[in-house]
């Protein structure tokens, strides 16, 4: 039983850590393709809606509307969500020194 449960969660986290790559690949959008990029790249740097939305030339409330409908989550969920996967592979990293 053990093993069978240390088999999933090593499933779940081989899904959450290319969550990145599938979830552009569902999308297929070039343009949430590109601000998901943006986000990977400046995941520890403050990334403000209004620069978000600049990237694809729109509104803040509006594209904040169509991120949510594309993703199924608003932008700031989902660059939390990157975080939060981020620090779980840093937490994961046996190699790294404190």
């Amino acid at each position: 039983m053990l093993e069978q449960k240390a088999g999933i969660l090593r499933l779940l986290s081989y899904y959450i850590g290319n969550s990145n790559i599938s979830a552009m690949k569902i999308y297929g959008d070039d343009r949430i393709s590109l601000v998901i990029n943006y986000m990977n790249e400046r995941l520890t740097t403050n990334i403000t809606i209004r620069e978000l939305s600049s990237l694809l030339h729109l509104s803040p409330s509006y594209f904040i509307r169509y991120f949510k409908e594309m993703t199924g989550f608003s932008p700031v969920e989902y660059l939390n969500n990157l975080r939060i996967d981020m620090a779980k592979k840093l937490l994961l990293n046996k190699t790294m020194v404190i």
